[in-house]
């Protein structure tokens, strides 16, 4: 039973810690985009600023693990590059434009882990998860159906980014600058909740929940 207990009380922090990174990383931003718009803020600045709270959150864990995981670096490139853009453009549409096909080297880096020693979506995984880290482990190295469905996955997960980038093309090209970071969002949060909806059925279908989650 304390066992039992114990994974609960792990899981829920790890979800938590998911729910936080997807608030801080895609709401807040947009959030502080049409804040700093109403107070009057350019757009090519209100765009720049509005990546200071994901910034901010890769700082801290990186000064409380004094190392970056695979998300983490992720999101600390994406940010770098987001960064040059708006420091080498003073075109709000310009700066989208980069924005959108900043999404593509993480698509195809995701592709490309298929055939590596470890898939991005296991390694992704290991970092939403802490806690589960030894089990995942030790399920990878035991079970090949484990190993394929995370391939699996890595393949959704690359397919799925090549799109988020195509729409975000797409909108950046052809909407108003002011509308295309929420609408950018909104996409970036459907497409991730219909690929979590896909990941989650494919690793209880897989029985990969019940190797990670079942040992204490």
């Amino acid at each position: 039973m304390a066992a039992t207990s114990e994974s609960e009380r792990t899981l829920r922090e790890d979800v938590l810690a998911g729910v936080v990174v997807l608030v801080v990383d895609v709401a807040i931003p947009v959030a502080a985009y049409y804040v700093l718009r109403a107070a009057g803020v350019d757009q090519v600045a209100a765009l720049l600023l509005s990546g200071v709270p994901p910034a901010i959150r890769v700082a801290a864990e990186l000064a409380r693990h004094r190392t970056l995981d695979k998300l983490g670096l992720i999101v600390l490139v994406s940010l770098a590059l987001s960064a040059l853009c708006a420091l080498s453009s003073a075109d709000p549409r310009g700066l989208l434009i980069r924005n959108a096909l900043i999404g593509l080297p993480i698509a195809i880096w995701m592709l490309w882990s298929i055939g590596a020693r470890r898939p991005l979506t296991y390694e992704v995984g290991t970092s939403l998860l802490p806690s589960r880290e030894r089990e995942m482990e030790r399920a990878w190295s035991a079970s090949a159906g484990f190993r394929r469905v995370f391939r699996r996955l890595a393949l959704a997960w690359g397919v799925g980014g090549l799109v988020n980038a195509a729409a975000g093309l797409a909108i950046a090209l052809t909407l108003p600058v002011d509308a295309v970071p929420g609408l950018d969002a909104a996409i970036l949060l459907a497409g991730t909740l219909a690929l979590s909806g896909i990941t989650l059925l494919a690793l209880v279908r897989a029985g990969a929940t019940r190797l990670v989650f079942a040992s204490p």
